[in-house]
């Protein structure tokens, strides 16, 4: 989920002072001139100054900013990134690409759509969020060698994470097993035994995960019945959906929105 966002002009002729930083940042200079400055230990080469360039820092690096004049960035903070770029990365502070045209105007309009989610976020911001997370980091990895040897570790979580997008998609027609592992080119069996070894689950049961899951967040950000939220989770009738939740929360859905939203939504 999106941490921060800062988008915008802003005046580097006074260096931004070297902090550290909690969280992964991408950065990225869309007009003007801009270079991170390291401290003096542990020595790290001068970065030139740069436009249309996005980079890509780890948590706890110390850094700071220098420019000439002003410039347009954008700063997008995230817990944690895709495995694959933090491999890419190996033992450097960061990884940074020079952007074409279109890839600059790309980011520029992520940080904009970003921006209601990041200030207003509501149930399906965290779906923006990840989006935006994948396409920084795919155009960050463009530069490197692909190689057509996937680890089947990687194949595998590729499946889950894709059967498990398209299920929270297709969330209210209650998809089958079946239905999903079609949608996804494999058979029902071997979706069956990819989430067993991914995610240690049945397939049925991670997505009565994600239903319980969705059931908390509209309950939590919305003042719907709990006929829409069940029809929404995809469960086939309000009881079923009061039972289901009972069982995995330990409580009603009502008793659960009560403690979590005293004063109401």
């Amino acid at each position: 989920m999106l941490r921060y966002l800062s988008y915008g002009p802003r005046n580097f002729t006074s260096p931004a002072g070297v902090i550290e930083r909690l969280n992964w940042e991408f950065f990225v200079i869309l007009s003007g001139v801009c270079a991170p400055v390291f401290p003096a230990a542990p020595p790290v080469p001068p970065v030139p100054l740069k436009s249309k360039r996005l980079w890509v820092f780890r948590p706890r690096v110390r850094y700071g900013w220098r420019g000439r004049g002003k410039c347009v960035r954008a700063a997008f903070h995230f817990p944690s990134v895709p495995p694959e770029l933090e491999q890419a990365l190996g033992e450097d502070p960061y990884l940074s690409v020079d952007l074409e045209e279109h890839e600059a105007r790309r980011v520029a309009d992520l940080a904009c759509s970003l921006k209601q989610h990041y200030e207003k976020p509501h149930q399906y911001s965290h779906l923006a969020s990840d989006a935006a997370l994948l396409e920084l980091s795919l155009i960050l990895l463009k530069d490197f060698s692909k190689n057509n040897q996937i680890p089947l570790h990687l194949l595998d979580a590729g499946r889950v994470d894709r059967a498990l997008t398209w299920h929270a998609i297709h969330m209210e027609e209650n998809p089958t097993v079946e239905a999903v592992a079609a949608a996804t080119n494999v058979s029902a069996g071997h979706l069956r035994r990819t989430f067993k070894s991914v995610k240690g689950k049945s397939p049925h049961a991670v997505f009565r995960e994600v239903q319980i899951k969705r059931a908390c967040d509209l309950l939590t950000t919305t003042s719907d019945t709990l006929d829409r939220i069940g029809i929404q989770c995809g469960f086939q009738s309000v009881t079923d959906f009061i039972r289901v939740f009972q069982s995995s929360m330990g409580t009603s859905p009502n008793t659960w929105r009560r403690k979590i939203t005293p004063h109401g939504v």
